[in-house]
């Protein structure tokens, strides 16, 4: 099997003149965990999902530190959380990507499947010239190998 078999057209995409705002809208109307951003010809040029919204609710030196690094010091509310989102809301979404692996059509399913279990959000299929075919998600897997269907769009 192919990743060609797994992919399915994302429910939404993010573009380079997208704000974080726009990008928040748009996760918050479907169930994907992450959005692909493509160019003007279809280029895929990264991700910005959930796990990017958060970090953008932390302070600045929050994200200074490592993973390891214990934040039980800081005494945050959801109004803090919510006005460092608006604070950033006019910013453009592209400067908050991340940038996973990209699978091609014709690369093994397991590829895709072994990526999602180590905690990507998404795996991108992409042409030869990057640009986005479709996109593979853990709960369209998920449900097609266990005969409850595709389970939706990306």
């Amino acid at each position: 099997m192919t990743c060609r078999t797994l992919m399915m057209t994302p429910s939404a995409t993010l573009t380079p003149e997208d704000t974080v705002a726009t990008a928040l809208a748009r996760l918050g109307n479907g169930i994907a965990p992450s959005l692909p951003m493509i160019d003007a010809d279809g280029r895929f040029l990264g991700l910005f999902g959930r796990r990017e919204a958060l970090a953008l609710m932390l302070p600045r030196a929050a994200s200074l530190g490592g993973d390891e690094e214990e934040l039980a010091w800081m005494d945050e509310s959801l109004h803090d959380f919510g006005r460092r989102l608006t604070a950033l809301a006019a910013q453009p979404v592209a400067s908050h990507l991340v940038q996973p692996v990209t699978l091609g059509p014709d690369d093994g399913a397991a590829e895709a499947v072994r990526l999602l279990s180590r905690g990507a959000p998404l795996v991108p299929v992409v042409d030869g010239d990057g640009r986005l075919l479709g996109v593979i998600a853990a709960y369209s897997i998920l449900a097609r190998a266990t005969g409850r269907g595709a389970g939706g769009n990306g």
